[in-house]
């Protein structure tokens, strides 16, 4: 499941970072995300994690450059971020603080 998490938070995390009104910090936290296989602690992960939901909670869509259709898909991948996110943040609090967390996507999506 939590490669499952991952990939919906990195896919719903990426959408938003390509939209205009994504900040330089929220761009870069795609690299914070990709921390998360780098095989972190699970205090770390959970750490990066929560980081990330701060961001995504933060995003604030410009309303004005967007019709309906694409407010919707906006906030459905926000929303979708957002609940990925609490899940790993719930996961990784459940380990032990110094579990090696493994490799989520053995994919190279950079």
């Amino acid at each position: 499941m939590t490669k499952l998490y991952y990939r919906q938070v990195y896919s719903a995390y990426c959408f938003l970072a390509d939209l205009p009104e994504a900040t330089p910090t929220f761009i870069a936290g795609r690299k914070t995300l990709w921390q998360l296989n780098a095989r972190p602690s699970a205090k770390s992960a959970k750490m990066i994690t929560l980081n990330l939901y701060e961001q995504v909670n933060a995003f604030e869509m410009q309303p004005d450059c967007h019709d309906q259709a694409e407010i919707a898909t906006i906030n459905l991948q926000r929303d979708n971020a957002m609940n990925g996110l609490q899940l790993l943040v719930r996961l990784f609090g459940s380990y032990p603080a110094i579990t090696t967390i493994e490799t989520l996507d053995n994919w190279d999506w950079r």
